[in-house]
Parts: C-alpha cells; sequence; structure tokens
C-alpha cells in the first residue's frame, strides 16, 4: 500500500502563520463539521507556536489562543475569495 504524505496543517508566508490552500481536485465543499474541526484544528496550532515564540511561560495561554483566532479568522476571508467560495 502506497501511504501518502500528510499536508501540512499550517505554514509561514512573511512572518504569518497560514493554512494550505484546499486542494484543486476537491469536488464538494467540505461538510460544515469538517470545516469546524479543521478551524479548531488551525487555532489550536497557531496558539502552540505563539506559545512557542514566548518559550511557553506561564499565564499567556489564553491570550495566545485569542491571537490566532483572530489571525485565522482574519485568513478566512482572504483564503475564501482566492478560492471563490462564499
Amino acid at each position: 500500500m502506497i501511504s501518502k504524505k500528510p499536508r501540512p496543517i499550517l505554514h509561514t508566508s512573511r512572518g504569518k502563520i497560514v493554512a494550505p490552500a484546499a486542494p484543486r481536485d476537491s469536488a464538494a465543499p467540505p461538510a460544515a463539521d469538517e470545516v469546524t474541526v479543521d478551524r479548531a484544528e488551525l487555532i489550536a496550532v497557531a496558539a502552540y507556536f505563539r506559545a512557542e515564540k514566548r518559550n511557553f511561560t506561564p499565564g499567556g495561554e489564553i491570550d495566545d489562543w485569542l491571537a490566532a483566532e483572530r489571525e485565522i479568522d482574519a485568513a478566512e476571508p482572504a483564503a475564501s475569495k482566492a478560492t471563490g467560495s462564499a
């Protein structure tokens, strides 16, 4: 069996964490629950990288999460415009 290389969850572009583009061969849009899971996963990973930048010093976890939410939510409209979805 040939194993598929997993897609990276996030990558960096000009110092910002961004989500990868959706696969081009995707015929149907993802279900609503899949989008929610992906968003939560993206936020969690972005928050982790923010915590890593501050050397995991205790006390900033909520700020990391909220900043990651803003970052991911700001990237979503740009991604949906680029793919042509609403």
